[in-house]
């Protein structure tokens, strides 16, 4: 066993992952913890026992203990990697940074040792669970007051329209003008009224009390459907919300298209006429303006409201809920996510706001995704969901290879609106605060996800009653561990089927996720000449074996990264990498970039070997 006195040359990202060791977590929890793939952890673990000289965990646990290391607060690990970034800097610039940072090192130090954190991590749904939040604020002092319960539909009336497909419409012209009764009908939940309507058209139409039923509604693209629920009651005043599904074979619009309207319940128990109405069917405009989705029809079968234990998705129903602003107005908010009649993948999101004082029911937010659209999260545990809005390229390896390139959206509540969460410097804040979300900032910028959740999280530890830079952290951590999320996904295909092209897709999504120890790792598992040297990118009969996607990206994230981490080798290594993986591979390019991570990492006996097979192939 290796002296405890002795310290060797252990890594920042090896000396968090030695103290997780003593600490008895596995290499999953482990990576849970960092925020890296379980490769990246073995990987991590091997370097340390070698270094160390031992055999097993357990010995390692025993050096760190011996060593003194279990007395260091791992909660001080952020401020540690922004000194370690910084030291790469000129030898000019150390001493005055050195004199800046100390005396915050030693407050920090002392601060966090008192709460025996652990360091900030964020979960599976994008929370920060780890960070030394300061207490809820007090009722008096929250921008949004606490929201009333989320609301499903209560009613649903269902008309089968079996014409639909010969393309005539002729024979619905009776139904058009029965429609705002049938409305009327549905929200008063009367199930005769309902039949008696439309007891002359193609077929009665059937009311259902969605609370008593649990069979999901409007199945078939020849169903026309009307789901009424409530949506505010304020100021003595109650407002429902009706959506009509529209038909999918019905290219004529009217009363056919998909729309939301609003209707008031008046003192004597019936029902205003229709007080506004938006449609569905409009050109799309996107988050934070008043635009809708064009020309698909959708289904909204769900039963029940837009919300999900952490790590499951809701891919189909409407919410409604009412939201106080802070000028004491109440608005009814609806949210709708669907899925798209006879397709196998994809769904569209709305976020409504109806305005009882304006007469208005405006879009605040829509999308539409071949996988999922947009959902509801509860990010900050004050019961009142906020809105991620999927952004990520499904197509980045493919529609069918099921790997997205993740980038995640975030609408918060502020003042009883939805409002987004942008990736920018918020103003007001401390200089030394400021210069760690500039970094991590730039690191999201480079596609370092990983850094950029470290810097997000350690700054907003240090002023936890910011909201924006909360809310920043919050969603770097979402975007973050959506595409560690992919790696999972990859790896688990790569592992499966054991093809070239499943290895190098998950090396591009670790890459993509900023996890290059990761991919470095998965990398070196690999065998050596077969995937470096020409022959890997064809078979027998000239056909490709690997997706020169992967290795675009791979060329694309780390041309961005070296802009700002230079002087990490792993990076140098998988750009190499990228660059062999085309049809025309360069490798005078790939010999230049293995040069210099052997210069950074001298005892690398992977880089050397490469190197080696590199250079012959150059100079073919």
């Amino acid at each position: 066993m290796a002296d405890g006195s002795r310290s060797p040359h252990l890594t920042t990202r090896e000396w968090q992952v030695l103290a997780l060791i003593y600490e008895g977590l596995t290499n999953e929890q482990i990576g849970e913890r960092l925020g890296i793939s379980r490769d990246g952890v073995k990987y991590h673990v091997s370097g340390i026992l070698s270094k160390l000289q031992v055999t097993d965990r357990l010995d390692a646990a025993r050096w760190y203990a011996q060593s003194g290391g279990r007395q260091q607060s791992f909660a001080a690990i952020p401020m540690v990697l922004t000194l370690t970034r910084l030291f790469r800097q000129p030898r000019s610039a150390i001493p005055l940074a050195a004199a800046t940072l100390i005396g915050i090192v030693a407050i920090v130090l002392v601060t966090l040792e008192s709460r025996s954190s652990t360091g900030p991590a964020v979960d599976d749904t994008g929370s920060i669970v780890a960070l030394d939040v300061a207490p809820e604020q007090p009722a008096e002092e929250r921008r949004t007051p606490p929201p009333a319960p989320m609301r499903a539909p209560r009613y649903v009336t269902v008309w089968n329209l079996p014409d639909a497909p010969s393309g005539s419409h002729a024979s619905r012209d009776g139904t058009k003008a029965i429609e705002p009764a049938l409305i009327k009908a549905t929200l008063a939940g009367d199930a005769g009224a309902v039949r008696r309507l439309t007891a002359a058209g193609p077929g009665p139409a059937i009311l259902y009390d969605v609370e008593s039923e649990s069979s999901a509604f409007c199945e078939t693209p020849e169903d026309l459907c009307f789901w009424a629920l409530p949506l505010l009651a304020v100021h003595g005043r109650d407002y429902w919300a009706v959506i009509s599904s529209g038909l999918a074979v019905d290219d004529e619009g009217g009363p056919y298209a998909q729309y939301v309207s609003v209707y008031e319940k008046l003192p004597d128990g019936s029902w205003s006429d229709e007080l506004v109405r938006r449609s569905l069917t409009e050109p799309y405009c996107g988050v934070g303006c008043s635009g809708e989705l064009f020309g698909v029809a959708w289904t909204w079968q769900g039963t029940g409201v837009l919300s999900a234990a952490p790590g499951e998705r809701i891919r189909n129903g409407i919410t409604s809920m009412p939201v106080a602003a802070s000028e004491g107005e109440t608005r009814g908010w609806l949210f709708l996510q669907g899925l798209p009649w006879m397709a196998t993948s994809g769904s569209v999101f709305y976020a409504l706001q109806y305005d009882p004082s304006e007469v208005t029911l405006k879009i605040v937010a829509s999308n539409l995704h071949r996988r999922w659209a947009g959902e509801l999260r509860d990010l900050d545990g004050d019961d009142l969901p906020e809105v991620v809005i999927n952004e990520g390229d499904a197509y980045a390896f493919g529609g069918a290879s099921g790997i997205d390139e993740q980038f995640m959206r975030l609408l918060r509540w502020r003042d009883g609106d939805l409002v987004e969460v942008d990736l920018a410097l918020p103003g007001g804040l401390p200089s030394g605060v400021a210069e760690t979300v500039r970094e991590a900032l730039s690191f999201a910028e480079a596609g370092l996800w990983v850094d950029a959740r470290i810097s997000a999280s350690s700054a907003a530890a240090r002023v936890p009653k910011n909201e924006d830079v909360q809310w920043l952290a919050r969603r770097i951590g979402l975007i973050t561990s959506s595409r560690l999320d992919q790696t999972a996904r990859a790896g688990e295909r790569a592992e499966g089927r054991n093809q070239r092209y499943d290895h190098d897709v998950l090396i591009a999504i670790l890459v993509m996720a900023g996890d290059y120890d990761g991919a470095l790792a998965h990398l070196e598992s690999l065998p050596v000449r077969e995937t470096w040297l020409p022959g890997a990118n064809l078979g027998p009969n000239g056909d490709p074996l690997r997706d020169p996607r992967a290795g675009g990206h791979i060329l694309n994230y780390t041309t961005r990264a070296l802009e700002i981490v230079s002087s990490r080798a792993e990076v140098h290594a998988l750009r190499a990498l990228g660059l062999v993986m085309s049809q025309k591979p360069d490798y005078a390019a790939a010999v230049d970039e293995l040069e210099i991570a052997v210069e950074l990492d001298p005892t690398s006996a992977f880089f050397a070997e490469v190197l080696g097979l590199l250079r012959d192939e150059a100079n073919r």
